[in-house]
């Protein structure tokens, strides 16, 4: 595969609801950078994962009664992963989505960056600024011309310099750089050998929105059935509310 050497971890806030600013979610994104390749994913989530293998591994044989968790208290992270050849830019893409790991290549051919002549400081680098229409949303970034590689969080990469900041105009996304490491021992990016569904990204999207409009028949394509009981013992309540759904690309 290859091996990192730079690893820059970023802030990422967003605002899952487009009809309420109030609500705000949280989540903290790690890029690998290596030669060949660079890797984005989610801090929270690998500890998601963590705590429940974990708890899984210690309950042991339970004597047949189901095995159980406990989150509270953990911080929820996205299972996006961005996996980006270097030489091509052409990314590949893995998101766990109920039951399965999806996977579909994204070349991103509809970025296209417009280059100020302002300037800034963040964390000691001098930065310079750009503008981007990508996907039915515009957006600021910040970029560090010294650290001359073209890559940044998400799929947002092609400038002469790595970004350290970048902000939906709305205020929906913003992605903050919070350090930044220079790796003296390099550390692998790994490519995690895993059971797979390859779809196109035209399917991928039309399940995420199947996933938050219809949550139940969401699950039931992949086989689950809930059945639940309410406060006051009534089988099978009605469902609840639908999850906001403002995703980062609309178009």
């Amino acid at each position: 595969m290859d091996s990192a050497f730079l690893k820059a971890k970023y802030k990422f806030s967003y605002r899952p609801d487009s009809n309420s600013l109030n609500l705000y979610r949280e989540d903290v994104q790690i890029l690998e950078t290596g030669q060949k390749f660079s890797k984005f994913w989610s801090y929270y989530n690998m500890i998601l994962d963590s705590v429940i293998n974990s708890q899984y591994n210690n309950q042991g044989n339970t004597g047949g009664s189901a095995p159980s968790v406990d989150l509270r208290g953990i911080p929820s992270g996205s299972s996006k992963v961005f996996f980006r050849n270097n030489k091509t830019g052409v990314f590949t893409i893995r998101h766990e989505l109920g039951l399965y790991t999806y996977q579909f290549a994204d070349s991103v051919k509809d970025l296209r960056w417009n280059i100020t002549t302002d300037t800034a400081t963040f964390l000691g680098y001098k930065c310079t600024k750009a503008y981007t229409t990508f996907r039915g949303r515009s957006y600021e970034a910040w970029f560090a011309p010294e650290i001359s590689l073209p890559v940044g969080p998400h799929l947002f990469t092609g400038l002469p310099g790595l970004i350290l900041e970048l902000k939906e105009q709305k205020g929906y996304f913003e992605y903050k750089l919070v350090s930044l490491e220079f790796l003296k021992k390099k550390e692998q990016i790994l490519f995690e050998a895993k059971k797979i569904t390859i779809v196109t990204r035209k399917e991928y999207r039309k399940l995420v929105r199947f996933m938050y409009e219809n949550p139940d028949g969401f699950a039931a394509s992949q086989g689950m059935i809930f059945r639940t009981k309410s406060i006051n013992g009534v089988t099978n309540p009605p469902p609840p509310p639908k999850p906001p759904y403002n995703p980062i690309e609309l178009e």
